[in-house]
C-alpha cells in the first residue's frame, strides 16, 4: 500500500507522546517523525486521513491546542509552505495541497506559484501531456491514449514515468486537483 506523507502544525507546544498515543488508537499503521515542539511528519497510507479528520477535535481537546494535517504525495517545499497557511485556513482539521491553494487563490494570493511550479519542473513534455490527456479523457486510459495517438502500453509507461517522477498519481482525486491547478494558474 502506498505510502503518504502527512505535515502536522500546532500553534502551541505539543506532547508528542499523548499525539503518538492519539494516532495509536485510530487503528491505522503509521510512523512518526517529530520536527519541533509544534509540527513533525506522520507516514501512513491513504486510510488515516478520514479517522484522523474525524478526530481531531477530540485529539485537540486532549492536546489542549489547535492542530491541523496536511496529507500530501511528498514532504516538499510547496507542502511545508502550505501546512503553515493550512493551520490558519483549516484549524484542527485535515486537509490536501490542493484545498490550502483553493483558498489561496481565492483571495487572489499566488505566492505558492513558484513553489507548485517546482513540483512539475524538469518533467518531459510528453510525459507531462500524458497526464493531462488521462485526466481531460475522464481517467479513461484507453481514451487518453487514443487522444494523443500512442498505445495503450506506451500511455500507461509514460502515466508511470510522471507518477514516478513527481509522485503525484492523478488517479487520486486531490492529486488530480493538484494538476489541474497547476494547469489553470502555474504553467507558463
Amino acid at each position: 500500500m502506498r505510502e503518504f506523507v502527512y505535515l502536522y502544525r500546532s500553534e502551541g507546544p505539543l506532547d508528542h507522546l499523548a499525539l503518538e498515543g492519539a494516532l495509536s488508537s485510530l487503528g491505522v499503521p503509521f510512523r512518526l517523525e517529530r520536527e519541533a515542539n509544534t509540527s513533525g511528519l506522520v507516514y501512513a497510507s491513504k486510510d488515516l486521513f478520514m479517522p484522523l479528520h474525524a478526530s481531531l477535535m477530540a485529539i485537540r481537546d486532549d492536546l489542549g491546542t489547535t492542530l491541523s494535517f496536511l496529507r500530501s504525495h511528498a514532504d516538499t517545499p510547496l507542502s511545508r509552505k502550505l501546512i503553515v497557511e493550512g493551520l490558519s485556513y483549516f484549524p484542527n482539521s485535515a486537509f490536501f495541497p490542493s484545498d490550502v491553494l483553493l483558498r489561496e487563490f481565492y483571495y487572489r494570493d499566488y505566492s505558492s506559484l513558484p513553489l507548485l511550479r517546482g513540483e512539475f519542473s524538469g518533467l518531459d513534455r510528453e510525459v507531462y501531456l500524458t497526464a493531462i490527456a488521462y485526466l481531460r479523457s475522464g481517467l479513461d486510459a484507453i481514451k487518453a491514449s487514443e487522444a494523443i495517438y500512442v498505445h495503450r502500453n506506451t500511455f500507461n509507461y509514460r502515466l508511470n514515468k510522471f507518477v514516478e517522477a513527481t509522485g503525484i498519481d492523478p488517479r487520486d482525486y486531490h492529486n488530480a486537483l493538484l494538476i489541474e491547478l497547476y494547469e489553470a494558474y502555474g504553467r507558463k
